[in-house]
């Protein structure tokens, strides 16, 4: 593809997946403290982070069914 600037895609995508390692790095630990310990079980606990993430994002969530 000529013409198509490519500046910084190699930084920015190193910085992407390190902030998903970081990511998974944490929800993995939010699962073993979740598992640890009684109340709700870690799958409700990542599905109320990522409506909460989605509502910050201006996305709406819609119930289902």
């Amino acid at each position: 593809m000529e013409g198509v600037v490519r500046d910084g895609v190699p930084e920015r995508r190193e910085r992407l997946m390190e902030s998903l390692r970081i990511y998974g790095g944490h929800c993995a630990e939010l699962g073993r403290c979740s598992a640890a310990r009684p109340g709700p079980h870690s799958a409700n606990v990542t599905a109320v982070l990522e409506v909460t993430a989605a509502q910050e994002c201006g996305i709406p969530c819609h119930r289902h069914g």
